[in-house]
């Protein structure tokens, strides 16, 4: 499916949810079920050129988990080289979820010979953000910079010590190019078995106030701040 397809489908979608009375709101302040909020991982391109257009036509606001080591680089990520490779979402996830640990040489020579394709094509959008589109997208009131990690490592993969590191350079890179410090972080990869015993320590530690898991679990008023889930982020 092609960018102006997908552009058109979502804006259609927004639409209806607007006109059936849904508040959208910054993830973090998301508190009933009529409130719907738009996040977007990672820091691609095509979240300012893309996706802030759109969502300043239906003045909808957007948040942002922005991980930052990959900003100003040209440097194509293990889950953006599998699905580049793979059309079957299926054995796309299975792909991705074998080599992300051992994003190497090995791990691409594995994944061509499995696919057959050395060489796929990007689109121009799906290259990382710069330092300098990060800048004007926070210019827009619409958008939210939140914390993803510095280097995009699940927790468990990490002691203490170098989580503490690497969530304080997100933290410091993020204000220095917004201004403002992030108190939301999204979980690399959205798992709970990603998580360390050290996690919810760390993040409180260095000002975190909610944090978030991508694995559809329902959010209860007694569920931990530091443990909520953006895909399903009603109160019951």
């Amino acid at each position: 499916m092609d960018m102006q397809v997908e552009e058109g489908a979502l804006s259609s979608f927004l639409t209806s949810l607007k006109a059936q009375g849904h508040r959208f709101r910054f993830l973090s302040e998301a508190r009933t079920r009529g409130d719907i909020t738009i996040s977007f991982d990672d820091g691609y391109a095509d979240n300012l050129h893309v996706a802030l257009p759109l969502l300043k036509k239906l003045e909808i606001p957007m948040t942002l988990f922005l991980n930052t080591d990959w900003l100003d680089s040209k440097k194509r990520r293990w889950a953006d080289e599998v699905m580049a490779r793979e059309d079957d979402p299926k054995r796309a996830r299975e792909l991705a979820w074998e080599g992300y640990r051992d994003e190497s040489e090995i791990a691409m020579k594995v994944l061509t010979e499995k696919t057959g394709k050395a060489s796929p094509e990007y689109p121009k959008e799906s290259r990382p953000l710069t330092s300098a589109e990060v800048r004007e997208l926070v210019s827009s009131p619409l958008v939210r910079i939140e914390a993803h990690g510095h280097r995009h490592l699940p927790h468990c993969q990490m002691n203490k010590e170098e989580l503490q590191k690497d969530t304080e350079d997100n933290l410091d890179q993020i204000e220095a190019l917004t201004g403002r410090r992030p108190k939301c972080y999204a979980y690399p990869y959205g798992r709970m078995s990603d998580l360390a015993p050290f996690t919810l320590d760390v993040l409180k530690k260095l000002g975190i106030t909610n944090a978030y898991l991508a694995e559809g679990r329902p959010n209860y008023p007694w569920t931990h701040p530091l443990l909520l889930d953006r895909n399903a982020l009603n109160l019951l």
